[in-house]
C-alpha cells in the first residue's frame, strides 16, 4: 500500500490518502525507466550542469553568433544515445507514457497538476514562460524544434525535417542552434529526474511507509 501525505503551504492545504502498490507489470516498466534515467545521469554531460553557464548567443549587426563554449560532440552523442529510450514515442520507457502511468495510478488532482508542470518542463513550454526564441512561425525552444533537430541530424536523417532545420539556419546557424538544443536537453533532464525521484520514493515506501510530498513550482517530492 502507498500512503501519501500531500501539502501546499501557500494554500494551507493538507490531505492523506492511500493507493495500492503498483502492479508487477507496471513495476517492470517503471524499473526499466529508472535504469534508463540512471544511465543518462551517469553521462559526462548530465554530470556537468555548469555547461549551461558557458553557453552564450550574441545578437548583433553582424548577425547571430554562438560566443560561449560548447561541450565536445562526443559528450552530446553519448547523452542523446542514453536519452533515446526515454525520448522515443514507441518505447515502453517513454517519458510521457511513464508519467501518465504514474498519474493514472495515483489518481489525485493536485499530483496530476504537478505532473502537468513536469511535462511542460520536459517539452520546453516552461522555458517559453521565461523567454521565447523564434524565427518566422518556428519557436526554437520547443518540443517541435527539438524533434525536428534530432530526427534531422542525430537520431535519423529525415529529409523533410532536414529541410525545416535548413530553413532555420538562414537566420540561426547550426552553431547557434546547438546551445538552444542543450538548454532543451537540460530542461528535459530535470523533468526526468523529478519523475525518477518520485518513482524511487514510491518503491521505497511500499508497505505503508508514508510518502510526504510538498507541492510548489518547481514541484518536488520530499
Amino acid at each position: 500500500m502507498l500512503r501519501f501525505l500531500i501539502s501546499d503551504s501557500s494554500k494551507n492545504f493538507g490531505e492523506e490518502f492511500e493507493r495500492p502498490d503498483f502492479l508487477d507489470s507496471q513495476k517492470s516498466d517503471l524499473r526499466e525507466f529508472l535504469d534508463c534515467a540512471n544511465k543518462l545521469n551517469e553521462s559526462t554531460l548530465a554530470q556537468d550542469p555548469s555547461i549551461l553557464n558557458k553557453i552564450s548567443i550574441q545578437f548583433g549587426n553582424s548577425g547571430i553568433r554562438s560566443v560561449g563554449s560548447l561541450p565536445p560532440d562526443e559528450q552530446v552523442e553519448v547523452f542523446l544515445h542514453r536519452l533515446r529510450p526515454i525520448y522515443l514515442n514507441n518505447e515502453r520507457t517513454n517519458f510521457n507514457r511513464i508519467i501518465n502511468l504514474v498519474s493514472a495510478h495515483i489518481n489525485h488532482s493536485q499530483i496530476a497538476d504537478t505532473f502537468r508542470l513536469w511535462k511542460q518542463e520536459y517539452d520546453g513550454r516552461a522555458m517559453q514562460d521565461v523567454f521565447t526564441i523564434a524565427v518566422d512561425k518556428t519557436i526554437l525552444n520547443s518540443q517541435e524544434f527539438l524533434d525536428n533537430y534530432l530526427n534531422a541530424l542525430e537520431y535519423h536523417r529525415d529529409k523533410e525535417r532536414r529541410e525545416k532545420i535548413q530553413r532555420v539556419t538562414e537566420h540561426y546557424p547550426l552553431e547557434v542552434q546547438k546551445p538552444i538544443v542543450l538548454l532543451l536537453l537540460f530542461y528535459r533532464l530535470s523533468a526526468i529526474n523529478r519523475l525518477a525521484a518520485l518513482i524511487e520514493l514510491c518503491f521505497q515506501c511500499e508497505g505503508g511507509k508514508q510518502i510526504k510530498a510538498r507541492f510548489s513550482y518547481p514541484a518536488e517530492a520530499v
